[in-house]
Formats: C-alpha cells, sequence, structure tokens
C-alpha cells in the first residue's frame, strides 16, 4: 500500500508540474478549482459515496466562478 500510495502520489505531482509549467497561471487555477469537483463527482459514481446538496452547491459555486472568470478575460 505505501508502495502505490509513494508511486502514485510522486508521479501525479510529476505531471501536474510538468503541464502546469507549460500553460498559463489561469489555466493551471481553472484546473486547480476543478479537481474537488471531479474528485467529488468520480467518488460518487465509481465508490458509490452520497451526493449531497452541499456537493451540489459547492460545484455550482465554483463552476459559477469559473465562467464569470472566463467572462471578465475578455
Amino acid at each position: 500500500m505505501l508502495y502505490f500510495g509513494a508511486i502514485f502520489t510522486v508521479l501525479a505531482y510529476v505531471f501536474w508540474f510538468q503541464g502546469v509549467s507549460r500553460v498559463s497561471g489561469s489555466t493551471a487555477g481553472v484546473f486547480t478549482a476543478v479537481m474537488p469537483v471531479s474528485a467529488v463527482v468520480l467518488s460518487c459514481f465509481f465508490l458509490k459515496e452520497p451526493f449531497t446538496l452541499h456537493h451540489a452547491l459547492g460545484g455550482a459555486m465554483i463552476l459559477s466562478a469559473i465562467f464569470m472568470m472566463a467572462g471578465t478575460a475578455k
């Protein structure tokens, strides 16, 4: 378990920092904000975790903030 945890955590950080070095800061910020939303969706889908109103409201706030920031960038 330690082996898989260490290897996949290290690989995730290596891939993340490789990708971040190739895109703008605003793009990296958007993907950082989307990570919790994708974690909730994937945990509900694969792990059969309950999806609550708090999850929906939090995801809606994150996505609306992204859309508002994208609208002001023009």
